[in-house]
């Protein structure tokens, strides 16, 4: 059998016990801080998905959506949590280089520290998008954003 067909089987059967276990994955509610962006550019999530029912440390979720860039050629986005201190607070598939226009995302990240979570675009060879232009802060409804929900960006170009 060919690898791409044992992959794809091995994809439908692991869906396929998702489907017959709905408890396992939950939609999890969430709360947007004011989205910081150049004109042009956004990002909206559409879901959360998550192995808890609020977005808490130990869970692990997918973030879908839509990020549109118009202010450069391509971005990176990437799905990150920011903290008091330096210590690695997500773990997973966290970014990905999307080009200019609008791009469906899936990034999936489990949460190893409390933080608050952002989602950003930044150029595309900024690995860790520390220098963003543009963003959104998210959160558990029921919680307050640790750092008032605000993204920074870079300066114009």
């Amino acid at each position: 059998m060919p690898m791409h067909r044992v992959v794809l089987t091995v994809g439908l059967f692991a869906l396929g016990a998702c489907a017959s276990a709905p408890r396992s994955v939950h939609v999890v509610p969430f709360a947007l801080g004011t989205p910081v962006f150049r004109a042009g550019d956004s990002i909206d999530i559409d879901e959360i998905v998550g192995t808890r029912t609020r977005l808490e440390v130990g869970g692990v979720y997918l973030v879908s959506g839509r990020a549109r860039v118009g202010s450069h050629d391509g971005a990176r986005l990437a799905l990150y949590s920011t903290g008091a201190d330096n210590r690695v607070r997500t773990q997973g598939y966290q970014s990905v280089v999307v080009p200019r226009g609008e791009t469906a995302f899936h990034l999936a990240v489990a949460l190893l520290a409390d933080g608050d979570l952002h989602l950003m675009i930044a150029p595309t060879d900024d690995t860790w998008s520390n220098d963003p232009f543009g963003g959104i802060y998210f959160r558990d409804p029921d919680r307050p954003f640790l750092f008032g929900g605000v993204q920074r960006v870079a300066a114009e170009p």
